[in-house]
């Protein structure tokens, strides 16, 4: 559900045992911390992104940083990453008695959340967390285009593995759309998939970002169209803001494509994103795929805006 973020103290638990997030180079990575009662968290863990360049990157006024217990879980190996976030961050979660955690994942590396997600659910910890995201009321669309089409790698994500089937040689690729071009043009290229279905956003936390949802998967189809027969190529919609109607959304476009081998990747919302991830734990047979970008501008990168969507998984 969305909510003013200015009545935040009301959709919290009144005990939080742990309260957990990232820092961001965006003001809204600290909009939730700053509108919650201290006195009720036992403790703050930060997943710090910028190491030795956190003082230059983020802005901690208004933030008191000793309060903070900083954890640096981020690698380029997947296996010492996901090994990091359960001795870091879900083994805490894990140790709570008679409290519950929230994690702020308005700025927590996708992969990151991935990890975070993947656990809870093998360990059936979901009962014992409320999650929270920081809506944009704007973004700089330049700052979010990887410009240049280079990235880093497409990876699968670890604990999302997927099962092939092997007498089925249809590879079926379900895209998020997001608002980089570049990326999920890269993306289509590089993985050839034989048919694809593209997402596109509702609810979004801005009424002109469905606008320019629907604009990017026009480009998006437009683009795949010379990769791919346009009858292989279908569209659905799904919730930017609402996890549940998000999820399932999700979970009946794979449905549709039950009987391809069928890669999903999520470049929207972290709401949608914790949507897809849960919908392919529940479906064992779809990998989940990410791709990162090599470059990103970091200026004007989004303001906030005044609503937190709140939910449990």
């Amino acid at each position: 559900m969305k909510k003013n973020i200015n009545i935040s103290t009301d959709l919290f638990p009144k005990n939080i045992g742990l309260f957990i997030f990232s820092n961001g180079f965006e003001e809204r990575w600290k909009k939730v911390l700053m509108n919650i009662e201290s006195s009720n968290v036992n403790d703050f863990i930060l997943i710090d992104r910028f190491g030795s360049l956190s003082s230059e990157l983020v802005n901690y006024e208004g933030i008191d940083k000793d309060s903070l217990y900083l954890v640096d879980v981020l690698n380029e190996n997947q296996v010492e990453q996901w090994n990091d976030v359960y001795n870091n961050v879900v083994s805490r979660i894990q140790s709570l008695k008679d409290s519950k955690a929230v994690i702020d994942i308005t700025c927590i590396p996708q992969l990151i959340l991935y990890s975070i997600i993947c656990q809870l659910h093998m360990l059936e910890l979901n009962d014992k967390v409320l999650f929270a995201y920081t809506g944009a009321s704007e973004y700089s669309i330049d700052s979010i285009s990887s410009s240049d089409s280079s990235y880093n790698k497409i990876s699968t994500v670890l604990g999302y593995p997927g099962i092939s089937k092997p007498s089925c040689n249809e590879q079926h690729l379900i895209l998020m759309v997001g608002f980089d071009f570049d990326l999920a043009k890269t993306l289509i290229r590089d993985l050839e998939p034989t048919s694809l279905s593209l997402g596109v956003g509702t609810s979004a936390y801005q009424g002109g970002f469905e606008d320019i949802n629907t604009d990017y998967l026009n480009q998006i189809k437009s683009f795949a169209s010379t990769q791919i027969s346009m009858d292989k190529i279908s569209t659905f919609e799904f919730s930017c803001s609402d996890y549940k109607d998000a999820k399932e959304s999700i979970s009946q476009e794979i449905e549709v494509h039950n009987n391809k081998n069928v890669v999903l990747c999520s470049m929207n919302t972290k709401v949608s994103s914790i949507a897809a991830a849960m919908a392919s734990l529940e479906n064992e047979t779809v990998k989940v795929c990410h791709i990162e970008p090599m470059f990103r501008n970091i200026s004007d990168y989004s303001k906030c805006s005044d609503v937190v969507s709140t939910f449990c998984l």
